[in-house]
């Protein structure tokens, strides 16, 4: 009862800000925006990971909606909201019926000749990688859902601009877990960190340096150190790395993560490859954590390879194995899309997870989930 309360409260409250932000976009100060995915999914699954056979089928329907509101004040003030609103049924040994709704963005940013400000609910998106985004720790990409959107975090950005192709960002981020209000505990985990952009011509470089508070398991801190660098000649060449210092217990080269890519286009831009190789250190930020990052990576050599042809303006093929050199495992992912008009696409994707080892263990990619997934997305923008 109090979960309906909440959703109904949160659905009153969401209605207003947008019927506030329609009639504002009328006089050119407000604009909404969005898209709504709606999902049919099948799946043959095994229902255990180590050797004992069982088999079983799931299927379900999604419906999705991200929405989002941009509203101006004067000149230089901006205000972003975004919500996230779903429902899925379906059947898995029983059916089943879930739906939520989610704040996903709320910050304001101010926008100055020299400085811009921006604080709240926002994104911290940070360094150039393809796939493995071994940089980007504070929203870390799962290359396995790659429908899904980061999560936002509670901090703010100061950034100057001392040059047009130079940009200097002074951050700070809370903690990304879920805060326990019965303790009295310390807040731990807050991030406090500086990096830099520079463009020239046809290669772009950044830096990072992150400060983060202690916990449990890090009594000093820890100290992050990132680089990221890509470059266009005839293709284009991706370095994106972070290592994760821990003074209280010196990994040496396990504390890195960093990935090295390289994209190129073939027959007029219709055709594009693009791969990727991942080194996964054991205490690096993109390892597995069961308390911080339960999507992380549990083995250390990893590598991508994605591509995608281009039939027409309306219709694209892709497809992206994900492979594990450790434990020989593999997750293909192919997919069509289909632009039926502009606005309104229709989505087609099989997710074929593999073991090319025969072992009771199925490896970190392999069919110990899954046997096989379908998805059918339509997808509405506006």
């Amino acid at each position: 009862m109090k979960q309906k309360l909440k959703i109904s409260f949160l659905l009153i409250i969401i209605t207003a800000i947008f019927l506030n932000a329609a009639e504002a976009q009328t006089r050119g100060s407000a604009e909404i925006s969005g898209f709504l995915d709606s999902t049919v999914f099948y799946s043959i699954n095994n229902t255990d990971r180590f050797g004992i056979y069982s088999e079983s089928t799931s299927w379900g329907l999604e419906e999705f909606a991200n929405l989002r509101l941009r509203i101006r004040t004067g000149e230089k003030a901006i205000l972003n909201a975004s919500f996230n609103l779903a429902a899925i049924t379906g059947d898995n040994e029983g059916s089943f019926f879930i739906s939520g709704m989610e704040l996903e963005r709320l910050f304001f940013r101010i926008n100055g000749e020299y400085i811009d400000t921006e604080a709240g609910l926002l994104r911290m998106g940070f360094g150039y990688g393809l796939v493995w985004h071994s940089m980007d720790f504070i929203n870390p990409v799962n290359p396995l859902t790659i429908n899904a959107r980061p999560r936002g975090v509670i901090g703010a950005n100061i950034s100057f601009f001392p040059q047009d192709s130079l940009k200097l960002n002074f951050f700070a981020a809370s903690p990304q877990e879920e805060a326990n209000f019965i303790s009295n505990e310390t807040i731990h985990g807050i991030k406090f960190g500086f990096s830099s952009d520079k463009d020239w011509d046809k290669t772009s470089m950044q830096s990072l340096y992150v400060y983060e508070t202690k916990s449990k398991n890090n009594q000093w801190g820890l100290h992050h150190f990132g680089f990221s660098l890509k470059t266009e000649i005839k293709a284009g060449l991706v370095t994106d790395m972070l290592y994760t210092l821990n003074p209280s217990d010196i990994n040496g080269i396990k504390g890195l993560s960093a990935g090295f890519g390289a994209d190129y286009s073939f027959l007029n831009g219709d055709l594009y490859l693009m791969a990727e190789y991942l080194y996964n250190g054991s205490k690096s930020q993109t390892a597995f954590d069961t308390e911080k990052k339960p999507d992380g990576r549990f083995n250390t050599h990893y590598l991508n390879i994605t591509s995608v042809y281009r039939f027409n303006d309306y219709c694209v093929l892709s497809l992206a194995p994900l492979f594990c050199f450790d434990d020989k495992s593999l997750t293909a992912i192919a997919g069509i899309d289909y632009e039926v008009f502009q606005g309104f696409s229709v989505n087609l994707t099989a997710v074929l997870p593999l073991n090319l080892v025969n072992s009771a263990y199925y490896g970190e990619f392999g069919p110990y989930l899954h046997k096989l997934s379908l998805y059918i997305t339509s997808k509405l923008r506006f």
